[in-house]
């Protein structure tokens, strides 16, 4: 599956490019955009872009989780392309900020499916547009942000009593696509490819894992439900542990040597006796048993980490791990084997986009791909603030860990430092 995601006008980039076919790295300075793109990449993969096209006035994002005062707060464009085979599929919605503190409203939102398309369009009166139209297959993003420019060739939006709409959602229906398709005699099979086929089971699934985490606790909750702060980490190992899942148990006490943190993670009740008793999170470092939150910050903060690796590596497929930081209140020892941990997650399947300030991190996972002749792929992002809004440069790596075509100034800060400090 090859799958590219753009925008512009969003948060502080004007013009916003990303091949999400190898492993991302995001580097660069504060409030240069790397967060911005990390979230960019959650709301494709698990927003309303997903679910049939509507103009809601409901988005569930926050405003200014999109408009920046860089571009005086224009309307932002969003979406994707997807091929997999000869299938096609492709997303593009454009958001138009609200008074106040009001969501967002969906301006324009064009879905594409092999062939076919489909544009609703809201215009400034409140009246609804749409088009219905064949496209060419081998669409490139230039050609989306074109469609979606689009403003001739539009047909009003007529409702009768025989339109078949849920009365509490109105235009806003999901089964508007399909009553307007009907106007078209589009058969129903056809119409569920376009609606459906370009969301859901057409991307990735993305798992999320930010740095704010919960501080080490004494005891855990018994519960097998995804926590913000991590804390349902516990849990996951509890299972692996109680299934003596021998290739798990292995992954995590290497990397507990490795980084120098720990030699062995233990998940057990506090009573057998008591349905879902809480659970004591213990790690054995030099061969005495301490309890999490005995331990250094570090180890709590990184251990959600790596559980949740293992675990959707064995028990999921195409999924992307979205990391903020990950390498937060780590030794560089640590930093690198995180680095070494992830190349070799990669290797068996998963993908990763990672936000990170560790060169540690990045240059033990580039130097795996040289050692070990890989075909890991892997791309670093490096951000940067101006005056105007914030830019991205990819650097690729080649087969040798080597980077590719780097900026002038990607290592100046570090270059500088250390000739500074050589005396």
């Amino acid at each position: 599956m090859s799958v590219e995601i753009f925008a512009s006008n969003y948060r502080g980039f004007r013009d916003l490019r990303l091949s999400m076919d190898r492993n991302l790295f995001l580097v660069g300075d504060n409030s240069s955009g790397k967060s911005s793109i990390l979230h960019l990449i959650g709301y494709v993969y698990s927003s309303e872009l997903l679910g049939p096209p509507k103009l809601d006035e409901r988005h569930a994002y926050d405003p200014f989780d999109f408009f920046s005062p860089y571009f005086d707060y224009a309307d932002v464009t969003i979406g994707y392309l997807s091929r997999e085979k000869k299938t096609f599929g492709a997303r593009v919605i454009t958001l138009q900020k609200a008074k106040d503190f009001n969501p967002p409203v969906v301006k324009i939102f064009t879905t594409i499916y092999g062939t076919s398309r489909i544009t609703l369009l809201r215009k400034s009166t409140g009246s609804i547009w749409f088009k219905v139209s064949v496209v060419k297959r081998n669409l490139a993003v230039s050609d989306l942000e074109a469609i979606q420019s689009e403003r001739t060739g539009f047909k009003k939006l007529e409702l009768d009593e025989d339109d078949n709409l849920e009365e509490d959602e109105g235009l806003n229906s999901p089964g508007l696509p399909y009553t307007i398709m009907r106007q078209f005699n589009v058969d129903e099979e056809t119409a569920g490819r376009i609606v459906r086929g370009s969301g859901m089971g057409f991307l990735p699934s993305a798992i999320h894992s930010g740095p704010l985490r919960g501080l080490p606790a004494r005891f855990y909750t018994f519960e097998r439900k995804y926590k913000t702060t991590g804390a349902h980490f516990a849990s996951m190992w509890h299972d692996m542990q109680k299934d003596n899942n021998a290739e798990a148990l292995q992954i995590v006490r290497q990397f507990g040597r490795e980084s120098l943190l720990f030699e062995d993670l233990n998940v057990e009740r506090v009573s057998k006796k008591i349905p879902n008793s809480p659970l004591i999170v213990t790690v054995k470092k030099r061969g005495k048993e301490f309890l999490l939150n005995q331990v250094g910050v570090g180890i709590s903060q990184v251990i959600p980490v790596i559980i949740e690796s293992v675990f959707t590596r064995q028990t999921s497929t195409n999924v992307v791990m979205l990391l903020q930081q990950p390498e937060l209140h780590l030794h560089p020892i640590a930093q690198a084997a995180l680095g070494e941990f992830l190349f070799k997650m990669s290797e068996s399947g998963l993908r990763y986009v990672v936000e990170t300030h560790s060169d540690f991190l990045i240059d033990r996972f580039r130097s795996n791909i040289r050692e070990r002749e890989s075909t890991v792929g892997a791309t670093i992002l490096f951000c940067e603030n101006r005056e105007d809004g914030n830019y991205c440069h990819p650097i690729g790596v080649n087969s040798r860990g080597e980077l590719e075509n780097p900026p002038d100034n990607y290592k100046d800060f570090f270059v500088n430092e250390l000739m500074r400090t050589m005396f």
